[in-house]
């Protein structure tokens, strides 16, 4: 897996939270040099001229190979943060979509790709497991956006 490092300016993010019976989708990462498990919604880069929400389509299409619909705007959030030791910096907003097809609520996870790089998976978290101290949820704040859900 190739490591991806954030780009040394301030960056557009949309995210995108899947929110069913007390459980939240969640891409699963790590840290090797903080020796840190974390997670995080499924989202990125906003293009130039993109609008957000179409971001959090388009991601999810690209990632995940999964079709979302009716992003609504929850909140949003800045993140500053290192991984794997870089420095990096962005605007999240932070939506809440729901899969087109209803039979991927069934899913138990959804491997994860961006073009020939392998991301990893999501899986379906709780709520009650993700607001948890130890658990890290990223970006910082995502654990309050949830919990108003």
């Amino acid at each position: 897996m190739t490591k991806w490092k954030p780009p040394q300016f301030i960056r557009a993010t949309a995210q995108a939270v899947i929110f069913h019976e007390g459980r939240v989708l969640v891409y699963e990462g790590a840290d090797n040099l903080k020796n840190e498990n974390f997670y995080r919604p499924i989202g990125g880069t906003v293009e130039f001229l993109e609008p957000a929400k179409d971001t959090v389509i388009r991601e999810f299409k690209e990632e995940a190979g999964v079709d979302v619909e009716d992003p609504v705007l929850l909140g949003v959030l800045e993140n500053i943060f290192t991984h794997e030791g870089h420095q990096g910096h962005e605007i999240v907003q932070v939506f809440r979509c729901r899969f087109r097809d209803p039979s991927y609520y069934r899913q138990e996870e959804f491997p994860l790709v961006e073009g020939d790089r392998n991301l990893g998976k999501a899986v379906w978290k709780s709520v009650e497991y993700l607001a948890r101290p130890e658990i890290r949820f990223y970006p910082t704040g995502m654990k309050e956006i949830i919990g108003q859900l």
